[in-house]
């Protein structure tokens, strides 16, 4: 099944972790009118308020890896989803000050590594810039035949993509990949809603 929506579960957070900020002050005419708008502030900032309610939108965390010019790369995603079944096929939103942006595009590969529960670390290693050196020595992980690498030894799901079309949109470029292999191990998908990580615990 492909696609990452979330039934029959609920979800059990975690610390609270970091989000940067965006820019969204054109859409402020959507908010702020019709009905009752709980728990906030009717001064709030537009830009804050979509950036609150897209905080509310849980999904899965993955990794997302590639090799250019025999340096591997990688970066932590949470906008990512499957696209088609037939063919099959994902999307995702990369920034395009992102370290890892313009190595996924030259290369023209990718691997989407859909994190499992106790992967934090990994989800927090990959979105720190600062330890950018360190993201292929403080994990566990392997590679394909033509060297691409992708995250092992806990993850929910590994699937290798060919990049199929790319899309200038703001500050991001939407990335689609055709899967190649897809590997599904059983274990519970890492879960990020409204700054926290988190587990999915099945309803009784």
């Amino acid at each position: 099944m492909w696609g990452s929506a979330i039934s029959g579960a609920m979800i059990v957070t975690e610390k609270t972790g970091s989000a940067k900020k965006g820019a969204f002050s054109s859409l402020g005419r959507f908010f702020g009118r019709g009905g009752k708008n709980h728990g906030a502030n009717p001064e709030e900032d537009p830009a804050a308020m979509f950036k609150r309610a897209m905080r509310q939108n849980a999904g899965s965390v993955a990794v997302i890896t590639t090799v250019w010019r025999g340096k591997h790369v990688g970066l932590t995603a949470l906008s990512m989803n499957s696209l088609s079944v037939d063919p099959p096929a994902v999307f995702l939103a990369v920034g395009r000050k992102a370290s890892a942006h313009d190595a996924i595009l030259a290369s023209k590969k990718f691997a989407v590594n859909i994190l499992g529960e106790d992967q934090r670390d990994i989800a927090e290693l990959f979105s720190d810039e600062s330890r950018r050196n360190r993201r292929f020595k403080d994990s566990h992980w392997s590679q394909n035949e033509d060297g691409s690498p992708f995250i092992i030894g806990g993850v929910a799901a590994n699937v290798e993509c060919l990049l199929d079309a790319s899309y200038t949109a703001y500050t991001h470029t939407i990335i689609v990949g055709l899967a190649t292999k897809t590997q599904v191990t059983g274990i519970p998908p890492l879960v990020y809603q409204d700054g926290k990580f988190g587990r999915m615990k099945p309803f009784e």
